[in-house]
């Protein structure tokens, strides 16, 4: 019998975190769900872990460290549930998380993504404060295509371990372009394309664990600039994807006013970037004055965010171009660093 929902595990060196996942997958009640175990070429005991739950899940084994795309793209060409929920090997879900994901499914036809807080464990699997994203901020629910054609990364959603897709949206998408999301940050192609081929489904609840141990690539604790980077670079390959199928999908890519994609939180990164190492800065056309224009002016059409909050945006583009650069790296932490 075909499986209602797919759970796909990618993994890397992560041996030590692996059986919770596998776990927590199998372990998934209220629902038929089939469990896709990729291993991108893991140096670690890994592999013999993952052999370990012999047919009581798919195993791959991919030849050389290609990176999270690679890994998303193997699990989804052997997975078969209608829902496919791509689950980080460092994180877990609760037992009940595969069942409300489905049924939220079965409620909404329309809907492309279901998504859900994760709540943070430590290395040890300990609970820590905090959620992902936070209990106090709103994730946006329904038709976000006019967000996502105005400002895609500020959308606010939470990482890979926390959404599901419904498996026709994913066949319109994927494969996922391995060449510009490489090791980390594949969610990024998934979260900017599926709400232009459906709804998003919020449910709030904690549906699921968020390891954090140092290394994850969207927590961390203090300025990694070679990390912002690479997100940089992610956004703007995110943004051509969405310009694509948003003209396929005949929508304007424009949003209406001509602007185009202006995100708060891209912009941010790019004058931070640009401020704080200029010679390093990936984007060569960015200038400081066209940086704070537009953070400005994408800050002022957030109409998702409350008129404090989009006052807030324009004075910290105000100040992180004018300040001197100790400052701008004190703003960067509070910015970019988790807290």
């Amino acid at each position: 019998m075909k499986a209602a929902v797919s759970i796909i595990i990618s993994n890397y060196n992560y041996a030590r975190y692996l059986p919770d996942a596998i776990e927590s997958a199998l372990g998934q009640q209220g629902v038929d769900v089939e469990v896709v175990v990729v291993d991108d070429a893991s140096t670690d005991e890994s592999w013999t872990t993952i052999e370990s739950y012999g047919s009581s899940i798919q195993a791959a084994r991919q030849r050389s460290n290609a990176g999270q795309a690679a890994a998303v793209n193997t699990g989804f060409r052997l997975a078969r549930g209608d829902v496919v929920h791509f689950l980080d090997a460092d994180d877990w879900l609760e037992p009940h998380a595969a069942g409300l994901v489905a049924q939220a499914f079965a409620e909404r036809p329309d809907a492309a993504r279901v998504q859900f807080r994760l709540g943070h464990v430590d290395g040890n699997g300990v609970s820590l404060p905090g959620t992902t994203p936070p209990q106090h901020r709103r994730m946006p629910d329904g038709d976000l295509r006019s967000e996502i054609l105005r400002y895609p990364h500020d959308v606010r959603c939470p990482p890979m371990s926390g959404n599901a897709y419904r498996r026709r949206v994913l066949e319109r998408i994927l494969p996922i372009p391995e060449a510009e999301y490489g090791a980390v940050l594949a969610d990024l192609y998934l979260l900017n394309l599926t709400p232009l081929y459906g709804d998003v489904v919020s449910l709030d609840q904690v549906l699921g664990r968020y390891r954090v141990h140092g290394g994850n690539a969207h927590h961390r604790t203090s300025l990694d600039l070679a990390a912002l980077r690479g997100l940089i670079e992610r956004n703007q390959a995110g943004d051509a994807h969405v310009r694509r199928r948003a003209c396929e999908l005949g929508l304007d890519p424009d949003a209406g006013d001509g602007r185009g994609q202006l995100s708060v939180t891209d912009l941010a990164a790019r004058l931070v970037s640009l401020r704080l190492d200029p010679e390093g800065h990936p984007r060569r056309h960015d200038s400081r004055a066209s940086l704070v224009s537009s953070g400005i002016w994408a800050a002022k059409r957030r109409d998702d965010a409350p008129v404090w909050r989009r006052a807030g945006f324009a004075a910290w583009f105000a100040a992180a171009g004018a300040a001197p650069k100790p400052l701008v790296e004190r703003l960067a932490q509070r910015t970019f660093a988790a807290r």
